[in-house]
């Protein structure tokens, strides 16, 4: 009984229109092109649009005089084998971006490290004029 009305609450809760996928920018038409089941294509939409709130962090306009930004949140609740799974295809929307970080990072900590090593062989060689170390940076 319980899993009837589960499946009814499912079958007849309300998608996104066809119209709001119509209007969608390129690259999110070609995220969302390839799902043919609505419940899946509509979790596929909005997990991309919650990856593209964390791109866009930075990203901020006025409203009402207070600043805010795209920080979206998602929650998908569902059955079993309903079709959640497919949330992960969002992720790649971010993974270019998350491996320049990565790069990027690893540069920096490679950076930070030489420069102590040298901080280091100042600091015995020149007790009495120490400079300040490094700044370790935030990776």
């Amino acid at each position: 009984m319980t899993q009837d009305i589960t499946t009814n609450k499912l079958q007849t809760s309300p998608i996104i229109w066809d119209s709001v996928y119509d209007a969608l920018p390129d690259f999110l038409k070609a995220c969302t092109c390839h799902f043919s089941d609505e419940r899946e294509r509509d979790v596929v939409l909005t997990s991309c649009l919650s990856v593209l709130s964390v791109i866009l962090s930075d990203a901020a306009g006025t409203y009402s005089n207070e600043r805010v930004g795209p920080n979206l949140f998602t929650m998908i609740v569902a059955p079993a084998a309903s079709g959640k799974g497919v949330m992960k295809y969002a992720q790649y929307l971010g993974a270019a971006i998350h491996n320049e970080m990565v790069k990027e990072n690893k540069l920096l900590k490679k950076k930070f490290e030489d420069d102590m090593l040298v901080w280091r062989s100042q600091v015995k060689q020149n007790k009495d004029e120490v400079k300040p170390s490094p700044d370790k940076p935030r990776y």
